[in-house]
């Protein structure tokens, strides 16, 4: 993933994007996206794109720009549309035999082989320099010089042709000396790419993929037979159509039996093909980490609800730790985009946000809505940014069993130690603040009705009810 600002400051939204990896190149050196030394992200763009992504360049620099930028389509991501476009070279028409009505790719006429697009390629390098910097030590009243340190920073230069279009320091854009860029893999293999958990599932797929096409083959087969014919039948074999229920006269004669057509019999499928089927999907299963008892299957035997329980928690792990890769992710990227929204919402505007039930909303943010006051040693005002901390929940740590979280949630609930939120919350209850909001007008209307009746019932003791009795005294000890 990538974050940018992809629009003026004054009217952009802050965006977050994927990026191809056809389009990066990092550092072959780097690990991770914390260790590399130089990151690069080629795009090819037109020269009014240009003039949007970067509108402090003058019409001069663009033009200089399209005229020497490279026009190479190395970054561009290998499909098979583009692969036929390169073995075909130009237009062909589709359904060419019938009459030419669309002209496109060869196989469809929804992506078509159109002229290539114009544009130059734009070049944006991350790159990692060290600068000098003094560092105070001791205490400068008794003559301790600052010492002079050697630390990195991150630099940002965009060019196209002989024009570069940005030099900036990653300080002055995000406020964070940082790359943009985040990295996320399912499992840490210590290398830059990780190992995808599909590149384990790919060759049990294939392999299944081929027994089922050999048993869907010999299917079609029998529903649709070869037609054996023999010669000196008395059958025009060019009138035959390979179609059940056809009747076709012979001539009769010495081995008429050997003379009649009849149809191709398919081998029969062999017993054990199911069985790999089943076997290459169980595989798949345990190297996804699903059980039985994840698919919802009663498992044999008197099984309680823990047992279920831990065999879905248990089969889960890997499936968790990839979890815990995205939150890892997720939270650097929206610190990375809170930084941005903090620098560049200077104005009033609204922001679509998703409702507490997926539900389309929007909320108003004042000029710097981000800002507080500060006063210095001077009393002059200044406005300083928000701190904050970005937490990120995509649940690594809780049950991935929804009867585990719910028991959790009731137990909680009899130790008074959550609210009914959290346990509507667990069930994953429609509109729950409005279910706790009438629960909550109920036991008003209940305590009001109780207290009425307990008012009532003192009122009628003390008008017209029995007299109350007075304590009667205890006599005195020797009296």
């Amino acid at each position: 993933m990538r974050l940018g600002r992809r629009a003026h400051r004054w009217h952009g939204n802050v965006s977050l994007k994927n990026t191809s990896p056809w389009c990066l190149y990092v550092d072959p050196y780097a690990t991770d996206l914390e260790d590399a030394q130089y990151i690069i992200e080629v795009h090819t763009m037109s020269g009014a794109e240009i003039e949007r992504r970067f509108p402090d360049t003058t019409r001069q620099m663009i033009d200089d720009a399209t005229l020497t930028g490279d026009t190479d389509r190395d970054h561009l991501p290998p499909s098979q549309v583009t692969n036929r476009q390169k073995q075909a070279g130009q237009l062909i028409p589709i359904d060419a035999g019938q009459g030419a009505t669309t002209w496109g790719a060869p196989g469809g006429a929804k992506q078509h082989t159109a002229s290539r697009q114009e544009g130059v390629n734009v070049y944006e390098f991350w790159l990692r320099e060290n600068y000098e910097e003094e560092v105070e030590q001791g205490d400068p009243s008794l003559g301790d010089e600052p010492r002079k340190v050697i630390v990195d920073q991150w630099r940002v230069v965009v060019m196209s042709g002989n024009r570069i279009l940005l030099d900036e320091l990653a300080e002055n854009l995000f406020h964070t000396n940082r790359h943009p860029y985040v990295r996320y893999v399912d499992v840490e293999t210590g290398e830059f790419w990780g190992s995808p958990i599909l590149r384990d599932l790919a060759p049990c797929q294939q392999a299944m993929n081929t027994l089922l096409a050999m048993g869907q083959n010999n299917i079609i087969y029998t529903g649709n037979p070869v037609l054996i014919g023999t010669k000196g039948s008395g059958a025009d074999r060019t009138t035959w159509m390979n179609k059940p229920g056809q009747i076709y006269d012979v001539n009769g004669g010495p081995g008429q039996q050997n003379n009649r057509p009849e149809w191709m019999q398919p081998p029969n499928l062999p017993p054990s093909l199911l069985q790999f089927v089943q076997f290459w999907r169980e595989e798949m299963e345990r190297i996804a980490g699903l059980s039985a008892t994840n698919k919802g299957e009663v498992p044999s035997g008197r099984a309680t609800d823990k047992q279920v329980q831990a065999g879905q928690e248990a089969g889960f792990i890997r499936i968790r730790s990839a979890i815990r890769n995205l939150e890892r992710s997720l939270r650097k990227a929206g610190e990375l985009l809170a930084n941005l929204i903090i620098i560049n919402y200077d104005v009033p505007r609204f922001v679509a946000i998703v409702g507490d039930e997926g539900e389309m909303s929007s909320i108003r943010l004042a000029a710097q809505h981000f800002y507080s006051p500060t006063v210095d040693y001077k009393n002059k005002v200044s406005f300083a940014p928000l701190r904050f901390t970005m937490l990120v929940n995509a649940g690594s740590s809780k049950p991935t069993s929804r009867a585990a979280r719910i028991q959790e949630a009731n137990t909680l609930k009899q130790m008074n130690v959550v609210d009914d939120q959290y346990v509507l919350q667990a069930y994953r209850v429609s509109h729950w603040k409005a279910v706790q909001a009438r629960k909550q007008a109920q036991q008003q209307m209940e305590m009001q009705l109780a207290q009425a009746q307990a008012d009532a019932g003192q009122s009628k003791g003390g008008k017209g009810g029995s007299p109350k009795r007075q304590p009667s005294q205890a006599p005195k000890p020797g009296g």
